[in-house]
């Protein structure tokens, strides 16, 4: 084909200046930023910025060790002392009582009364041997009102009063229970006013009996009392002024759940520093508003946010149900060192069938 019959490509028109406005992009965003003022421009900035902290922080390690420090190690010291008294023989205290021998059970119990009141590290032992008087360990309501009958003494009330708080627990569902019916908690409020009725009359005869203040601040709660939590404290203080459960009790009336707040916990938990010296474990309360959100966050298998909050109130001594949760949001997100380390501090401190499961399974990875 000779060049002449080779047709003459037609040149293309120029583009326009909107065809290149379409073709090039990062020009466009050039310019549609020079007309945004500066300040909003800094603005933008300054929220990307933000919004990438936020999102390091998330995927930060939530993880801290137990505190270490004074008053840290002082109530894991404490804690370690209470561990290490004798248990009361549960099976043999009720076997006496089924036997209507009530004599040896008010010595027992006077015993680790007059222990708890003389050295506070007796008080973990005091506290679990009347808060497992109940349905629980072979005891029942015929057997103590026979022992209240022949006694009358200000420990034997004590006694049904303990049994009549726990049954009043169990009417409303127990722990698990998480929206009791209107029966259910007239049915608690029934026993637990039976309980006050005992408590009372038991401290009357003798306000050294400071479990009764636990006892009367737990029923509180379920409005079957009279008496404000604020009056209870001030008798259990001057009673036995290094009284941890009873200060755990009035705790949990504030907290949110039951109409408080974070921040009258720690207004609470501020004002009892003073009382360190009398029971270093009173020093554990301050992280119990941290374990409050770990437990939400865990109830929303929000595991990370868990490990954070149970870390948090870890540092403020060994709670040992605190450890064992947070063992559990640890293997949760593949933590299994970290997480059998928690469980085996806890079992250390507790005996407890689900901590041992969870070692088993932990172990076996």
């Amino acid at each position: 084909m000779s060049l002449e019959a080779i047709p003459e490509e037609k040149s293309k028109p120029a583009p326009q200046d909107e065809d290149i406005d379409d073709d090039n992009d990062d020009e466009k965003v050039r310019r549609s930023l020079l007309h945004i003022p500066i300040v909003r421009q800094l603005g933008i900035l300054v929220a990307v910025i933000f919004a990438i902290y936020l999102l390091f922080l998330r995927f930060q390690n939530p993880y801290k060790p137990v505190a270490s420090d004074a008053r840290a190690s002082a109530q894991i010291h404490a804690l370690g002392a209470a561990h290490e008294k004798a248990d009361t023989d549960m099976d043999l205290l009720a076997t006496w009582l089924n036997l209507v021998i009530t004599a040896q059970p008010e010595r027992m119990l006077q015993v680790l009364q007059d222990n708890a009141v003389q050295d506070i590290t007796w008080e973990s032992e005091y506290t679990s041997t009347f808060d497992n008087i109940s349905y629980k360990s072979s005891f029942s309501l015929n057997t103590l009102d026979r022992w209240v009958e022949s006694s009358g003494s200000a420990i034997s009330y004590l006694a049904r009063g303990s049994y009549y708080m726990a049954q009043g627990n169990k009417e409303r569902g127990g722990k698990t229970a998480m929206k009791p019916t209107p029966d259910q908690f007239d049915a608690q409020a029934e026993m637990h006013a039976n309980g006050v009725r005992d408590v009372q009359k038991a401290l009357a005869m003798n306000p050294k009996l400071f479990h009764g203040y636990s006892l009367l601040m737990m029923a509180s709660t379920s409005r079957s009392i009279s008496i404000s939590p604020e009056e209870i404290l001030e008798q259990a203080i001057a009673a036995a002024p290094g009284g941890y459960y009873y200060r755990y009790q009035y705790l949990r009336t504030r907290m949110p759940k039951w109409g408080g707040s974070f921040k009258a916990m720690k207004a609470f938990t501020d004002s009892q520093e003073a009382y360190l010296s009398d029971n270093p474990r009173i020093w554990l309360l301050n992280g119990f508003a941290a374990a409050e959100i770990a437990h939400a966050a865990e109830r929303s298998r929000d595991c990370r946010k868990a490990v954070e909050y149970f870390s948090e109130a870890l540092q403020y001594g060994i709670h040992t149900d605190w450890l064992t949760h947070r063992a559990y949001c640890l293997s949760q997100i593949k933590e299994y060192d970290k997480a059998l380390s928690d469980i085996n501090l806890s079992l250390k401190y507790h005996e407890d069938s689900y901590a041992r499961q969870l070692k088993r399974s932990l172990e076996m990875r």
